[in-house]
């Protein structure tokens, strides 16, 4: 859901945002990584 401020990105605007996560289990380095399906380098 989008914030008071941000409702649109205007063409050609752009946006920033965070996120945080966690985890279960070990800390072990990620093999990969996506977004969206997309592998991420």
């Amino acid at each position: 859901t989008n914030m008071s401020y941000n409702p649109a990105i205007a063409p050609g605007g752009n946006v920033q945002f965070g996120f945080q996560g966690t985890w279960a289990g070990n800390d072990t380095s990620p093999s990969a990584f996506t977004l969206n399906g997309n592998a991420c380098s």
